[in-house]
């Protein structure tokens, strides 16, 4: 059979999301400077004119062999098999520096979290794979949905002398400031609701007035940490609230016609299954709450209390508050440590 540099056919290339993104290390000392510019990169594009015949039809001969990449779509989890082969740099357990300690410490070495990085580690690694598979000549296409998406479409912008083709899927390519509304991503997580009940739709609104004004009475807290099965080690209106908000949105996100298990175990349309508890529970409006977050945080029904105080990141969004607030507001990584910004994810 003829070398791989021979083929013509298309050598894919996923780029699925942040848990789906090609496991890459920090550059070289050479590279490392920020402001420097990167390197060239060498073209591989395609001359039909200086190729070989690849297919034989008299002869029925194939000069060409298709293989596969197999890659569990599993868009933000880090599950074992969803990230054993490729993920961008300081998620799941793509660290550079050797720890987290290490890459979070300052701007320096936090700086490398960026779209822009994570596009210069496609393209370097890329072109090595196909050199190393003296496959130079064969195209690449990569695709993407959600964020992998918009990495896709940015990769066939900014090197489209490594890649021949993007296709990307779900990609809010125009969301970012002064473009597109700020209150965009909100709204049509509203309309979700909305959609699927009117009435589902106005008590989840309403119930941030009442749990304000229960707030307010003698009380009130511990009302709320009973309604919502709230461990006894922490509670106040904003922890309550925030962690509401993040079960309607990460159910919004993830509101598939099949059970899933991508940022939770949910069940199939997981919105219709939260506006039905909304809806059944009448005119106890916290009851009707606590059983549709119930069903984002403990559709197993393994969890007795709900512990509001726990900061731990299984999904990486500290990293991509980050990113997403130096991609959209363009601040610098040095002034985001020197104030100690936090942001989380349902405000972004």
């Amino acid at each position: 059979m003829a070398s791989s540099a021979m083929t013509v056919a298309a050598l894919i290339f996923s780029l699925f999301s942040l848990s789906n993104s090609i496991n890459v290390f920090p550059l070289s000392s050479h590279y490392r400077s920020i402001g420097r510019p990167s390197p060239p990169f060498p073209s591989s594009l395609i001359k039909p004119e200086l190729l070989k015949p690849i297919i034989s039809y008299s002869s029925e001969k194939v000069y060409y062999e298709i293989k596969y990449f197999t890659q569990t779509l599993d868009h933000f989890n880090y599950v074992p098999w969803g990230y054993e082969t490729f993920q961008q740099r300081y998620y799941g357990e793509s660290i550079p520096y050797g720890s987290e300690e290490i890459a979070y410490k300052n701007a320096c070495t936090h700086g490398y979290l960026s779209s822009a990085q994570a596009l210069a580690d496609y393209a370097m690694l890329i072109i090595d794979l196909k050199k190393n598979s003296s496959a130079e000549d064969s195209p690449v296409v990569v695709m993407g949905g959600s964020y992998g998406g918009m990495l896709a479409r940015w990769f066939r912008l900014k090197y489209p002398h490594v890649c021949i083709g993007a296709l990307a899927s779900s990609t809010p390519i125009l969301n970012f400031a002064d473009i597109t509304s700020p209150y965009s991503f909100n709204n049509i997580v509203t309309e979700d609701f909305r959609g699927e009940s009117e009435n589902c739709y106005k008590v989840i609104k309403n119930s941030w007035r009442k749990i304000h004004e229960t707030v307010q009475q003698p009380g009130g807290l511990e009302e709320l940490r009973k309604s919502f099965r709230i461990c006894p080690n922490h509670i106040s209106k904003d922890s309550l609230t925030n962690w509401l908000e993040r079960a309607f949105i990460y159910t919004a996100m993830t509101d598939y016609p099949v059970p899933s298990n991508f940022l939770a175990p949910l069940p199939a349309f997981p919105i219709k299954q939260m506006c039905k508890a909304v809806d059944d529970a009448g005119d106890e409006v916290f009851k009707g709450i606590y059983e549709a977050a119930n069903i984002f945080y403990n559709y197993t029904g393994d969890s007795m209390c709900f512990n509001l105080s726990n900061n731990s990141d299984a999904h990486g969004l500290n990293g991509w508050g980050f990113q997403v607030l130096i991609s959209k507001k363009g601040e610098a990584a040095d002034r985001w440590h020197a104030r100690g910004t936090q942001v989380s994810y349902n405000g972004i």
